[in-house]
């Protein structure tokens, strides 16, 4: 009998466990940028795929195998973990479980902007692939999940809009030369910086984003829009010039998501004549409960919520002095190569800031002027957990 009560309590602080922890050698290796390793780890846990952390498993593996150029593969498996978002279904019988234990005896559905993330890596892996036709497509997915989350949540102080998802379909309309949806998305996500970043995240419209809403109403002959579109950003004395060459967008992921774990309120019970005290430690708090005088009524409460850990960002200027490692082969290479590129423009100068710390460069006059975009913290882009 002990043997199995022994079992039983091993079951039970294994199944506590989250999944960073039990995923730990793969977080690690990921973090060191020695992506053949994480992905050999991430694999050779193959049930996952099949288990209760399924959408992590696939996600993972299609971020992985797109930062290794595997593109088509990353994409398979992306597109796993989006059908899995269409097809989840609770249940019920597990969600209280998880309520009267831990949510690891529930099946993870994924966070809102987890879903977002999905087509969002996906459209990234086509362009990389030079297929915008299917980088459209899964614009037209982003859209479709962007109305859903407004249908949903009615309130002002939730996250259910996305500027940055807008402003990335801006910029793939913009590539297939489609103005008009493109300037449309532009000014969805000013409208959702305006209204909702400003407040709820203490985040302003980058400058690229003001000058590309205002290209695109110029470009699409909407004349009077574009004459209070200046008044409103900020720039009353923009003009339109059609530039010569191209243009390089580049998207620096910073940092990892935040480590999920959780967080609870557990309650003392001492009976006292007919009702009940709960007192909390960590609150110091009471709350009473009455009872039948026989004793028969007694209702146990636990409150389990999420905790997330933020993790530290990595920024340029960390990996140029060498304080941090770069995440990832060649990425140091990469953004020597992309502030030489910069500072030789007309103009130019360190245009590539760090995503994370809400900033964009950008330079007009130059022939292939580089320019960042924000990704917030509320939405970083690396899924590991």
């Amino acid at each position: 009998m002990r043997y199995w009560w022994s079992l039983f309590i091993v079951f039970v602080l294994w199944s506590c466990a989250t999944y960073y922890q039990t995923n730990y050698a793969f977080n690690a290796a990921f973090e060191q940028g020695q992506l053949d390793q994480a992905l050999t780890t991430l694999q050779s846990r193959s049930s996952e795929g099949k288990g209760k952390a399924a959408f992590l498993y696939d996600v993972n593996n299609g971020l992985i195998l797109s930062m290794k150029s595997r593109y088509q593969e990353s994409n398979d498996y992306f597109e796993k973990a989006f059908l899995f978002g269409e097809d989840y279904r609770i249940n019920y019988l597990n969600e209280v479980a998880s309520y009267l234990t831990n949510p690891m005896f529930t099946v993870y559905k994924g966070e809102d902007h987890e879903h977002l993330l999905v087509p969002y890596y996906k459209a990234l892996n086509y362009l990389k692939m030079g297929n915008i036709d299917d980088a459209l497509v899964e614009c037209r997915r982003m859209n479709i999940r962007l109305q859903q989350l407004s249908d949903r949540y009615t309130s002002n102080n939730k996250y259910r809009r996305d500027a940055f998802i807008h402003n990335l379909m801006g910029i793939i309309y913009d590539a297939s030369h489609d103005y008009n949806n493109a300037f449309i998305a532009y000014r969805n996500a000013w409208e959702i910086y305006q209204e909702d970043y400003g407040r709820l995240f203490g985040v302003q419209a980058p400058s690229q984003l003001r000058e590309d809403l205002l290209r695109t109403a110029w470009l699409t002959g909407l004349t009077a829009e574009f004459d209070r579109l200046r008044q409103e950003v900020g720039l009353p004395d923009y003009r339109y010039q059609a530039g010569s060459g191209g243009e390089l967008v580049f998207f620096w992921h910073n940092g990892l998501a935040p480590v999920k774990s959780e967080w609870s309120i557990n309650f003392f019970i001492e009976r006292r004549g007919n009702q009940m005290i709960f007192f909390n430690e960590q609150l110091a708090s009471l709350a009473q409960a009455g009872i039948a005088l026989d004793g028969s009524v007694i209702s146990i409460n636990r409150k389990a919520n999420s905790k997330y850990y933020q993790q530290k960002d990595i920024t340029v200027s960390d990996i140029f002095a060498g304080r941090v490692k770069a995440p990832g082969p060649g990425t140091r290479e990469l953004l020597e190569e992309i502030s030489r590129a910069t500072a030789a423009a007309p103009g130019g100068g360190a245009a590539g800031t760090a995503a994370g710390n809400g900033q964009s460069g950008t330079n007009p006059a130059a022939p292939a002027p580089a320019r960042t975009f924000p990704m917030e913290d509320a939405h970083p882009g690396a899924e590991p957990r």
